[in-house]
């Protein structure tokens, strides 16, 4: 075991003990400089650095360094040891572990090693869409280096899923991801994010980057955008590169066309429906204004040389026939007019019955 791992193991076996007095005695009485997680102070003394403890050791705190280095100064009588440890605080349920960063200098006091800087801090979280937008953008590079086997080696080499924007294929493996870029890069694209999101697994082992893209493709006057999205998983690989395991890109749909507020939509009604239920014409006969029947001119009659009283009765009675046959017209003329009406109405009641529209309506 190396010295620093020794003097870290001493100063973490202190805070064990609960004992305030105990971590802070590992700390120099002079030219101190104490900078704690958890504290806004600059801490110069012993008295400041017990109070600190005092509440610290009441957290159960198990320090474990996952990555550190160490400088050696003053011809090994001082050292600067720094890096990365979690903390587990807390008890029962609750205990939890907490990523933090530190640098200690520990320097030889009259034959002791004491600590004499300590500077402890949170680990800042990472900003993850940076990690995705990155990521992309050594996608995209690739792609301008026209070299199929340079984009396929930042997909993974097992577990891959690949469903290309141009391509009916579920690719799997690298060597069909390549057959698919030296097709690809010949149309010279060039990828914009759009619009992004980034959800997070497993610590920032993974991610999961989606949303929309646009591609510039072909050359000169033929270039052309194409608007697409897509859904891209990377995942760390062994040697802690970021490796694509899924990549899903597809042509984004073209938006429904707008329907006019001014618009309402005709019925709609199948061609059987349309055959069967639509409004019979008018018979020319129900069409045409009813005429008023035409009244016979009779000649003028010669006068018989009879008595008047004869003659005027001889005339009243064929004035009352000639009103008889008017009457009967009418009536029958009536009868055709009611009909056609009735039958009308009928045929509109099934009209509004049928919940269909017209697909030939055009909005303007």
């Amino acid at each position: 075991m190396h010295l620093w791992q020794i003097n870290f193991k001493s100063w973490n076996d202190a805070l064990q003990t609960k004992d305030p007095a105990t971590v802070a005695n590992l700390y120099s009485t002079s030219d101190l400089s104490f900078l704690p997680t958890v504290s806004p102070e600059h801490i110069k003394n012993s008295d400041s650095t017990v109070d600190y403890f005092t509440a610290f050791v009441q957290k159960h705190p198990f320090g474990t360094i996952t990555d550190d280095s160490v400088q050696v100064y003053g011809n090994g009588n001082a050292y600067l040891h720094s890096g990365m440890y979690t903390f587990e605080l807390g008890e029962g349920d609750a205990r939890a572990p907490v990523d933090a960063r530190f640098s200690y200098v520990w320097r030889k006091i009259e034959g002791v090693w004491k600590i004499t800087h300590h500077h402890s801090s949170v680990r800042p979280g990472i900003n993850m869409r940076n990690v995705a937008r990155e990521n992309f953008q050594k996608w995209n590079d690739a792609l301008q280096t026209k070299d199929p086997k340079k984009v396929a080696s930042l997909y993974s080499t097992s577990d891959l899923s690949f469903l290309p924007t141009v391509s009916p294929e579920h690719i799997k493996d690298l060597d069909n991801t390549e057959d698919y870029f030296t097709a690809f890069v010949q149309k010279h694209p060039f990828g914009t994010i759009t619009d992004d999101s980034v959800t997070v697994f497993d610590d920032g082992e993974a991610y999961l980057h989606s949303g929309m893209y646009t591609f510039e493709l072909g050359e000169g006057d033929a270039r052309a955008p194409v608007e697409a999205r897509f859904s891209y998983v990377w995942r760390k690989s062994g040697d802690g590169e970021y490796k694509i395991t899924h990549h899903h890109s597809s042509v984004r749909p073209e938006a429904p066309a707008p329907t006019s507020k001014f618009c309402t939509p005709a019925p709609l009604r199948s061609p059987y429906t349309q055959i069967h239920n639509a409004t019979p014409a008018p018979s020319a006969e129900a069409e045409a204004p009813a005429k008023e029947p035409e009244v016979k001119k009779e000649a003028p009659k010669v006068e018989k040389k009879e008595p008047v009283a004869v003659a005027s009765k001889a005339v009243i009675e064929e004035d009352k026939e000639e009103v008889q046959e008017l009457k009967a017209k009418y009536t029958e003329t009536a009868q055709k007019l009611q009909t056609e009406t009735l039958r009308r109405i009928e045929h509109e009641k099934q009209l509004k019955e049928v919940p269909f529209r017209d697909p030939r309506s055009i909005c303007l």
